[in-house]
């Protein structure tokens, strides 16, 4: 779900940085809801760096959402806008990719494939 929600919020940032405004982020905040309600649990489970991509990630969309808030003077995007815009794009794409492949392998999560080979290579060496 987590994953889901970050590839949301990519098509959206994509779809802010060519069109110059922050009109539509200003009508329809960024979404964070599944990663406040997941968030704890994929600290628990995720290997750090992993976990730091992620976290990383969502400051940058946190960023994003407080650039555009409503009470700033301009709608336009600015270079320094557009740059942070971007760049939150390619955080939320690589944190996406990084957690669709662990959901696909299982690795590091509890049952995954991961923990079944350690358990095999344990139970016979």
């Amino acid at each position: 779900m987590v994953a889901g929600e970050l590839r949301t919020i990519e098509s959206r940032l994509h779809a802010t940085a060519p069109s110059g405004t922050w009109r539509e982020l200003r009508r329809r905040p960024l979404a964070h809801e599944e990663w406040d309600e997941h968030r704890n649990s994929f600290a628990a489970q995720l290997p750090r760096e992993w976990w730091a991509e992620l976290e990383a990630a969502y400051r940058l969309v946190f960023l994003v959402t407080a650039a555009c808030e409503p009470d700033l003077e301009s709608e336009r995007l600015t270079e320094i806008d557009r740059e942070l815009v971007q760049s939150a794009a390619q955080a939320t794409n690589s944190a996406a990719t990084l957690l669709e492949a662990e959901s696909l392998a299982g690795a590091g999560w509890p049952g995954g494939g991961a923990r079944r080979r350690r358990r095999i290579i344990v139970r016979h060496p």
